[in-house]
């Protein structure tokens, strides 16, 4: 007989909460008790873990529980995602930033280096790298962009590069055109990723709570949309000042139109382009 879901006492909800932010930086408001509780339970019921407490136990005390939670993290972290998915950065991007850089006469002979921060399956990452791609083939440049997050899981998605049709509603048909490979695996049809994109893009684990465990070099662009609404404003400040530190002189950090408020961070200088949340590094 399968157990009904148990409600999550404000304890448990309160050590889940600090467990959660301490490790990664993910807050979930009181109001998001229901949400947390019906994710914890799906895992205690496959591990037939009769409460939060425990499970709680064998997060932290069990040797297993590294691995466990990996399948936490996957199952509270919303990875939706697609292709260009807020347009208007990517036309900032192609028709501003790109011959921004291309004008700075130091970049001409070093590698345009992009960084998708939260890329979760690779959506975004991919999306970045057409974009380069396209420019720096008319200007004889190299590029290399950097996908990362914090689940193992959706970065092996994000390897494989192979993704359904309905994802690719807002790829504009050129991109998908020359750079993706409409193919059969089985019964589905699929979109695949052309190896000369995937040559150029690298995915790795990286907790962005914890940038100071991780060797990343300055990056001329960083791209962290959909990633700060998990954050506390205090902790927002903490990532878009670290994200700031690994930016190039010059170099451009695009945040998610609406994520953040009030943002003042030393060094960072923010753009007038309509629809957009961009900030050059200017010290």
């Amino acid at each position: 007989m399968v157990l009904p879901k148990p409600s999550i006492s404000n304890n448990e909800f309160l050590i889940w909460q600090l467990l959660i932010e301490e490790r990664c930086g993910l807050y979930f408001r009181a109001n998001k008790s229901e949400y947390l509780s019906s994710k914890l339970w799906q895992r205690t019921k496959l591990l037939g873990i009769e409460t939060y407490n425990n499970y709680y136990n064998y997060i932290v005390f069990n040797p297993g529980g590294k691995q466990e939670w990996e399948k936490l993290i996957e199952l509270l972290v919303v990875n939706e995602t697609s292709f260009f998915r807020h347009s208007s950065s990517f036309d900032a991007l192609a028709n501003s930033i790109i011959p921004k850089l291309l004008k700075d006469t130091s970049k001409a002979k070093t590698p345009i280096k992009a960084w998708s921060a939260g890329c979760a399956t690779g959506e975004e990452a991919y999306s970045i790298a057409m974009t380069l791609l396209d420019l720096s083939e008319a200007h004889n440049l190299e590029v290399i962009v950097l996908g990362t997050d914090i689940s193992e899981l959706v970065l092996e998605k994000a390897r494989n590069g192979v993704y359904k049709p309905t994802v690719l509603k807002q790829i504009p048909p050129y991109y998908k055109e020359k750079y993706l490979d409409f193919v059969k695996e089985g019964v589905d049809y699929l979109y695949k990723i052309k190896s000369k994109v995937k040559s150029i893009v690298k995915f790795t684990k990286v907790n962005l709570n914890r940038l100071i465990d991780y060797s990343i070099p300055e990056q001329d662009i960083i791209f962290c949309q959909n990633v700060l609404i998990y954050f506390q404003h205090q902790q927002q400040i903490k990532l878009i000042t670290e994200l700031s530190q690994r930016l190039t002189l010059g170099g451009f950090l695009f945040l998610g139109p609406g994520e953040v408020v009030e943002l003042k961070v030393e060094g960072l200088q923010k753009l007038a382009i309509d629809d957009c949340l961009i900030y050059q590094r200017i010290k």
